[in-house]
Order: structure tokens, then sequence, then C-alpha cells
């Protein structure tokens, strides 16, 4: 994909600005590969399992 290294620029940007970690980023950067083409995994990761009870409970509050 000739895009993907401006959209992994893109997430590292997002990622500096809500305050996530490498581990996160990585995450955003590879989400599109494993889920945006319809391939569903049940061993796939959440979002959920990246971020500790308190972060869970500020990204719910911040919408």
């Amino acid at each position: 994909m000739q895009f993907k290294p401006i959209v992994n620029e893109i997430d590292e940007l997002v990622g500096k600005l809500y305050g996530l970690n490498d581990e996160m980023v990585e995450y955003l950067q590879n989400y599109h590969a494993e889920y945006g083409r319809g391939l569903r995994d049940s061993d796939s990761a959440s979002l959920d399992e990246f971020l500790d009870e308190e972060e869970r409970e500020a990204v719910a509050t911040d919408d």
C-alpha cells in the first residue's frame, strides 16, 4: 500500500496527542491490515487490552 507510511506517521501523531505508548501506536498502525479488510480473528487483541482500567475510564469519559 503506497499510503501506509503516511498513515503510520499520522498514527504516531495521534498517539502523541492522546498520550499513547509505542505499543498502542503499533496497534493503531496494524489495525487496518488486521480488521479493515474484514479479517476477523477471535484471538485478536482489542485496544482495551492495551489500556489499564484507569486509562479505559479516562477514554470513556473523554466523549
